[in-house]
């Protein structure tokens, strides 16, 4: 019986056509690489993720999101000449209600995450373009009541308004939450509770100040990048992108740690 990791390597070199060797523990960047060749293969030439408006809404953001966030000094500027997030991003922009909100469910809970997702991708263009339609976004957020939300959506929430990063004022409720979120095993929940204990450990090592006992209670990169990896491997089996997209942001995050560390 192959190993959860021999069948992750498995999983992420058949789609990205690598040599399959099973006993090769890939890291964070080709990791990436190969679910980027996954996404370019698997979706091409319409680059339509998934079924329902909503759900392919979400994953259109979170693919243009790990694309422009990710690669910044590529895409800044120059994100429509790329056809994956082109036609991601008009997906999303497309999508937005003259109330600020993305999404096709009525106005409320339901649409929290959509916008947020979509937040998270448009603010990554740092195209000034978009600034209008991030306000108004930004806005309806901001009104949303989060005793109306799950745990998930109001990270979401928290992490859109926040420009996916954190900031001193935005740690420790982000910790609180990713407390909550340790309870739900859910495996998009478990990938944003992984997305925020990376974010935590890069605003730490950025010269943040986390509490010594708050911070130890977030997973080491080496864990994290194992986590993420396995999420990953999930989430590709069950052709779930924007779970994947969640797990690469995660990755992306221990990448650059690995390169903090040379």
């Amino acid at each position: 019986m192959k190993t959860r990791t021999s069948l992750t390597i498995l999983v992420l070199f058949a789609a990205s056509g690598l040599p399959c060797q099973a006993d090769y523990k890939m890291g964070p960047r080709k990791l990436i690489q190969a679910y980027y060749t996954h996404l370019y293969e698997s979706y091409k030439p319409e680059f339509k993720f998934s079924e329902g408006r909503d759900r392919e809404l979400i994953a259109a953001g979170a693919v243009a999101y790990i694309f422009l966030a990710g690669h910044r000094d590529e895409f800044q500027g120059n994100e429509l000449a790329s056809p994956i997030i082109r036609k991601s991003i008009q997906g999303v922009k497309a999508a937005q209600s003259p109330d600020g909100s993305f999404g096709e469910n009525e106005a409320g809970p339901d649409r929290v995450n959509p916008t947020a997702i979509a937040v998270l991708a448009l603010t990554a263009a740092s195209n000034p373009d978009y600034s209008p339609l991030i306000q108004k976004a930004e806005s309806w957020l901001r009104n949303l009541n989060d005793d109306r939300l799950d745990v998930s959506g109001r990270f979401l929430k928290l992490l859109a308004l926040n420009k996916g990063t954190i900031s001193a004022q935005s740690a420790l409720p982000v910790l609180a939450l990713l407390l909550e979120m340790k309870s739900d095993n859910t495996p998009e929940v478990q990938a944003l509770t992984l997305l925020g204990s990376a974010l935590i450990r890069e605003f730490s090592e950025g010269g943040g100040v986390i509490e010594k006992n708050k911070l130890e209670q977030i997973p080491q990169w080496d864990a994290l990048t194992d986590q993420a990896t396995k999420s990953l491997s999930g989430f590709i089996a069950n052709k779930q992108v924007s779970g994947a997209c969640i797990a690469v942001r995660t990755l992306h995050s221990c990448m650059y740690a690995q390169k903090r560390k040379k």
